[in-house]
């Protein structure tokens, strides 16, 4: 499958995030353009849920996330990290979806990158609060 869609479920400290950080060590091939990213919903990146209220709030909290990890990685050893909240603050991340993601991996000439999402669960709860089944869809999707 071209992009497969695997998944852990556990009891909270069962060592998830432990196995999904193993998983983004493990994808890591920069020969081969192989890159893994590792995306959280916890406290280091709290999910605001009060600000998401569509489909079009949804996304970029997703694949921000994305790209801060790839912009993170951009950036040469012992440079000042940028925390996610600051990230989240700019103009521009209101646009962040999976074209911008493909744009900077191609950009940083990546042939395949894995995805680790930590906490989705979060994530995936503000899905009960739309009211309308297309959004639900459009959500999953």
């Amino acid at each position: 499958e071209l992009n497969p869609i695997n998944y852990l479920i556990a009891a909270p400290r069962q060592g998830k995030s432990l196995m999904l950080a193993e998983v983004v060590a493990q994808a890591a091939s920069p020969e081969l353009g192989h890159y893994g990213v590792g995306i959280s919903f916890n406290s280091s990146s709290e999910l605001d849920e009060k600000d998401i209220h569509s489909i079009d709030a949804v996304t970029p909290e997703f694949w921000g996330r994305v790209v801060h990890s790839l912009y993170l990685a951009m950036l040469p050893e012992g440079a000042p990290q940028q925390i996610f909240g600051d990230f989240r603050q700019l103009p521009f991340f209101g646009i962040m979806n999976c074209d911008v993601a493909h744009a900077l991996a191609q950009k940083l000439k990546l042939v395949r990158v894995v995805i680790a999402a930590d906490e989705i669960s979060r994530l995936t709860s503000v899905l009960r609060t739309f009211n309308k089944e297309d959004e639900k869809t459009a959500y999953c999707s």
